[in-house]
């Protein structure tokens, strides 16, 4: 008889969650991912329909830095990291790592949790679908060419938006009404 986990945890030194490594597990509640790891392979984690809790025991700077040819996190509704005290927590804030120049929507939109999100001046585009669930945005001094904003859809719950406007070549503003 066939037994598909619940929980997964990833050794680690693992590098790399291959191609289709845990597709299909469909009974699979959460699984914890190291920090060694440094890509996920295409549909590493297809079908994954019940995963809820993605335990990250990296930094935010190496989360984003990992390959993604898929995204657990379009599947799971919880992502956890450590604190300095070594306990679970679900980050609420980020500071994007400086250097990198396109907002990944994959990286962040899929964070459930997060309510305010820094963006260094190193970006040169940010998509306007970048924003759901944020509460605080702030954009830095730097930003130099297209800042998509669609206010309706995925700014809904906005309190607080800092924009340098110094440099920047392109802003879309989409606000739709009834």
């Amino acid at each position: 008889e066939w037994y598909e986990p619940t929980y997964v945890k990833i050794t680690e030194g693992t590098k790399e969650i291959k191609n289709y490594s845990l597709a299909g597990f469909t009974s699979m509640v959460s699984v914890e991912i190291p920090s060694s790891v440094t890509k996920f392979g295409e549909c590493a984690f297809d079908n994954c329909y019940n995963l809820t809790n993605l335990y990250y025991a990296g930094t935010l700077n190496d989360w984003f830095k990992i390959e993604k040819l898929s995204n657990p996190m379009g599947y799971a509704s919880h992502f956890y990291m450590l604190d300095e005290n070594n306990n679970w927590i679900e980050p609420t804030k980020i500071v994007m790592p400086e250097g990198m120049e396109n907002l990944n929507i994959n990286l962040v939109l899929f964070l459930p949790n997060l309510k305010h999100i820094v963006i260094p001046g190193s970006y040169k585009e940010i998509p306007s679908y970048s924003f759901e669930n944020l509460q605080n945005i702030e954009i830095r001094q730097g930003v130099t060419q297209n800042i998509g904003i669609n206010l309706n859809n995925y700014m809904s719950k906005v309190e607080t938006f800092v924009l340098n406007l110094d440099g920047i070549n392109f802003i879309e503003l989409i606000c739709l009404s009834n």
